[in-house]
């Protein structure tokens, strides 16, 4: 099942932000925010909203990715680990459970995809203590990612990703998949990093390797943590303001060859792209994750390119979600739970996109969506909800009300079915 046959054609697994919590409890409370702790809430072994990732959900993810494919690639935006494993749990030998996360994600993923390239990067969460990543060539961190973790299965054993955390993997299709430390350029990192004008000199190395490509005429995926730019949860700067400009200042030069950005951290469906001027360039594609600690069912993405008049294009994608409470409610009932379809961006955005039969995820589409967003309350509720993978604050007080008569029968209801708490 593993080996894709066409050559024009390439189908690509994302995972994005499994957070694997060893600690995690399945009668702990979302609400109390502490996910580790018996509250004598409903039992939710699947997972639940607001919490990182059971053993449970990591398995069924995968194991579930796998019956979807065969692909030419796996690609996963870091975070193995669950959030707070160092900061909270110091007496676990500084990184060892934080450890144990990211090698059982690792393993699991390698062991799912023996023969399959597999093409990651490194989230926050896998760093000396979140976002921390030193500037010194080939930490002790990144070899203790690369070896004690298990982290070269996820890198494909390139051994550039010791020096920094980053590297180019070239590729059989004439395509290179360009893997980026992105954590230098958070606000949250080490303050002495914020000093560096090219911090492990990355940017230099993103520079050579897109001119290298670009003189070879091959194109180029962008594969990177978090996005460059603004937070619209919370409108904060995601990324250090000149750091960004510095991206840009890179990647506007190449922008014929770069087919698209793919980034994780948000948990969120969303998508982005860059202007040169007035002229929007390169698709940024923020992916779903496993993990649905930020309000959002879990979910993941099949990404699917095809040659056009020699050239790879974005032609489509594919997204699988986990409903977790109706999951919950399976298990409670002695049903098992699977992630399911929710959509296909050619088919679930044709009739905003220029009354498209089938719309393609190209940057000039996204930026008519954008626009159409701005002006049709339809269209942004359809995206705003796509983007949290369909969950519903308040779904079983809304549907228990419709038919609970009474205050008791009403109560009783949201009892069973109440697992986002």
């Amino acid at each position: 099942l593993e080996t894709v046959l066409l050559t024009d054609f390439l189908r690509l697994l994302t995972l994005a932000d499994l957070h694997y919590d060893p600690l995690y409890l399945n009668n702990a409370s979302a609400e109390a925010n502490e996910c580790r702790k018996d509250a004598g809430a409903l039992p939710a072994p699947a997972g639940r909203i607001g919490c990182d990732s059971p053993i449970d959900l990591i398995d069924k993810a995968i194991n579930n990715t796998a019956e979807y494919g065969p692909y030419d690639f796996v690609l996963t935006t870091g975070d193995f680990p669950a959030h707070s494993l160092v900061t909270k749990y110091p007496n676990y030998n500084d990184r060892n459970l934080s450890n144990l996360a990211t090698k059982y994600v690792t393993s699991k993923i390698k062991s799912t995809y023996p023969n399959t390239t597999i093409i990651g990067v490194i989230g926050n969460n896998e760093g000396d203590n979140n976002y921390n990543y030193t500037t010194t060539k080939n930490s002790e961190r990144l070899r203790e990612l690369y070896y004690d973790c298990n982290y070269r299965d996820v890198v494909n054993n390139n051994e550039k990703f010791l020096e920094y955390g980053y590297y180019a993997q070239e590729t059989e299709h004439n395509l290179t998949i360009i893997a980026l430390n992105w954590n230098f350029y958070s606000p949250r990192d080490q303050p002495q990093v914020k000093d560096q004008e090219d911090p492990a000199d990355q940017f230099k190395f993103l520079d050579t390797e897109l001119q290298k490509a670009n003189n070879t005429q091959k194109q180029v995926i962008i594969l990177y943590h978090g996005p460059f730019g603004v937070n619209g949860y919370n409108s904060q700067a995601n990324t250090v303001d000149k750091y960004t400009q510095y991206y840009e200042n890179i990647v506007v030069k190449y922008q014929d060859i770069i087919i698209c950005d793919l980034i994780g951290h948000f948990h969120q469906d969303q998508f982005r792209y860059r202007l040169d001027g007035r002229r929007a360039y390169t698709p940024g594609f923020l992916l779903p994750s496993i993990s649905a600690s930020n309000g959002n069912n879990p979910g993941f993405r099949i990404t699917e390119l095809r040659r056009e008049n020699g050239k790879w294009v974005l032609s489509d994608y594919t997204q699988y979600y986990l409903d977790l409470n109706l999951a919950n409610y399976n298990v409670s009932k002695g049903l098992d739970f699977n992630f399911k379809f929710q959509y296909k961006f050619s088919e679930f955005y044709a009739l905003y996109v220029d009354n498209s039969k089938k719309a393609q995820p190209n940057v000039k589409n996204i930026q008519y969506l954008n626009d159409q967003m701005r002006i049709d309350d339809e269209l942004y509720a359809l995206w705003i909800t796509t983007s949290n993978l369909w969950y519903s604050p308040n779904m079983a007080e809304n549907m228990c009300a419709i038919d609970a008569n009474t205050v008791t029968d009403y109560q009783l209801c949201v009892q069973e079915y109440k697992y986002d708490q």
